[in-house]
């Protein structure tokens, strides 16, 4: 019982400890606004620690703090790979809060200040989602942020006029007011 005991001791002490499991390859799929180097300060520590004792869970609770990332998955290849798969968000919008844009997406979650790098992206500017905030980060009213997404899903159906959708006003949750490209006319929806 005591040899056995000790055997198992030893070979849990080899794996534990073996270079052999220690993660040495992060692979990143489905990443295309989240870089490389932002998901690696995330998750980049988890070099050299041993694949078999760490907690996949608390590394994906790291990466779903980035506001890109919408939901991870992490799998162990044994012997030292990391496989990560994430699901980005998708901006709907483009919000005005105050006198700053933001990209949001279809459940109301800012994802990021809007700026240059974000150029290739051709959303609609929307006001009305959220007041300017005191402090931290802007909150956008689930119900506005509602109303925008469906609004966006039943125009999507007609691609001629889904392209020309330039600005969505939601000030009255009720009432949906857009703009369409080149065109002054206010459409009440």
């Amino acid at each position: 019982l005591l040899v056995a005991a000790l055997a198992i001791w030893r070979v849990v002490t080899l794996v534990t400890e073996s270079p052999t499991f220690q993660v040495a390859h992060i692979t990143l799929h489905g990443a295309d606004r989240l870089s490389r180097g932002e998901a690696m300060a995330l998750i980049g520590d988890l070099r050299g620690k041993n694949i078999l004792a760490i907690s996949l869970d608390d590394w994906r609770q790291r990466l779903l703090t980035s506001p890109w990332v919408e939901n991870a998955v992490l799998r162990r290849v044994l012997p030292n790979t990391l496989d990560v798969v994430v699901r980005e968000r998708t901006p709907m919008g483009i919000a005005r809060i105050g006198r700053d844009l933001y990209l949001v997406d279809q459940h109301g979650t800012v994802i990021d200040e809007f700026g240059p790098s974000y150029a290739d992206l051709d959303l609609p500017i929307i006001d009305g989602l959220a007041q300017p905030p005191r402090e931290g980060p802007p909150v956008v009213d689930v119900g506005r942020t509602a109303l925008v997404a469906r609004l966006l899903a039943d125009v999507s159906a007609h691609e001629q006029i889904a392209s020309r959708v330039s600005q969505i006003d939601v000030r009255d949750a009720r009432d949906a007011v857009v703009l369409l490209d080149g065109d002054t006319v206010m459409l009440r929806l």
